[in-house]
């Protein structure tokens, strides 16, 4: 089982921030309480450790949760900037998230100049 690093009262402040009902984000909280980890090699395994933070792989929120938290980042990050795309009503698309991938949009040569250095 992998995590990615993630903390999680984090991604529950970011959960409420997108206006996440409270009950389906403690139904989220229990899911990942008491979460524990053993590593198995050669078919034996070792002791089972506590996982403190993360998204937990092959959990199918796993993925949605940390989109959400890599868009929140990428907003933050992005704001202010005239960056991307001109889109819809005056808003502009300047990236791409999905799971640990992520694209920048642009349509001048800064992010091309700056992916060169």
């Amino acid at each position: 089982m992998i995590a990615y690093t993630l903390h999680r009262p984090f991604l529950w402040e970011i959960l409420k921030g997108y206006g996440i009902h409270n009950d389906i984000i403690t139904i989220i909280q229990n899911m990942y309480d008491d979460s524990q980890s053993a590593v198995k090699l050669l078919g034996t395994s070792g002791q089972w450790f506590s996982l403190l933070t993360g998204v937990i792989q092959g959990c199918i929120l796993s993925p949605l949760l940390f989109t959400l938290v890599l868009d929140w980042i990428m907003k933050k990050s992005l704001s202010g900037l005239n960056a991307g795309l001109e889109w819809v009503e005056n808003n502009r698309l300047c990236n791409l998230d999905f799971t640990d991938d992520s694209v920048l949009i642009d349509n001048s040569q800064r992010i091309k100049h700056a992916a060169d250095d």
